[in-house]
């Protein structure tokens, strides 16, 4: 469950980076805020029959991006309370809000209280340095076998699980190759860095004592 706020501007994705819904002004909400329900893989319980935007994920973790903006003037006050004070993820609870006692009386679902919701915790991350670049090494494959193993075979098709078992990366099995296998992948990785970086059309700059950027090249 997300309680999503006013005025915002964002999406979901699953763990493979795939569409699952928009949310805030482009979203069903028309950034006037609502509450989402993400219903995870497998899950074949009683869903609310109105109140909320529901979408489904091939994945159990979702990756949740929204954005805000500063309305009249500078000062962001006024919009970090809004999401502080409206935003909150939690567990939904069938039978809760959304579920009538009409749907109750057909016996597949029995009537709930509302879900508690836990205290909401904010990490202002102004001013604060981190990478968001995925490796271009070895640990880019070893981050892909993390997701297989904690995530449904049944979340990627079956062209991608056939391309990962090449090299490996399966399902319920360790993922060990040798020093060999080790370095092609490391090569590999940073091999199809590069190549996105150039279809992009961007190219690398490194700041000094700094992380790498991208630069656009052209228009």
């Amino acid at each position: 469950m997300i309680d999503q706020p006013t005025d915002g501007l964002g999406t979901i994705n699953d763990m493979w980076f795939s569409w699952v819904i928009d949310v805030g002004r482009p979203g069903p909400d028309r950034g006037l805020g609502g509450k989402y329900l993400i219903v995870g893989p497998g899950y074949d319980g009683p869903l609310p029959e109105d109140g909320y935007f529901v979408a489904h994920s091939k994945t159990n973790t979702v990756l949740y991006a929204d954005r805000a903006f500063i309305k009249d003037g500078n000062d962001p006050k006024p919009t970090v309370e809004n999401i502080k004070a409206n935003i909150k993820i939690y567990p939904y609870a069938p039978g809760s809000y959304g579920t009538s006692i009409a749907e109750a009386l057909k016996g597949e679902v029995k009537l709930a209280g509302e879900p508690k919701i836990p205290e909401m915790k904010f990490i202002n991350g102004s001013g604060k340095p981190f990478n968001t670049i995925p490796p271009s090494d070895y640990g880019f494959f070893e981050m892909i076998n993390e997701n297989v193993q904690t995530e449904p075979a049944t979340s990627y098709d079956l062209e991608l699980a056939g391309q990962l078992s090449a090299i490996g990366i399966v399902k319920g099995k360790d993922f060990a190759p040798d020093e060999r296998m080790k370095k092609i992948l490391t090569d590999a990785a940073a091999v199809g860095q590069g190549s996105a970086v150039r279809c992009s059309g961007t190219s690398p700059t490194r700041i000094p004592n700094g992380p790498v950027t991208r630069t656009r090249n052209g228009p």
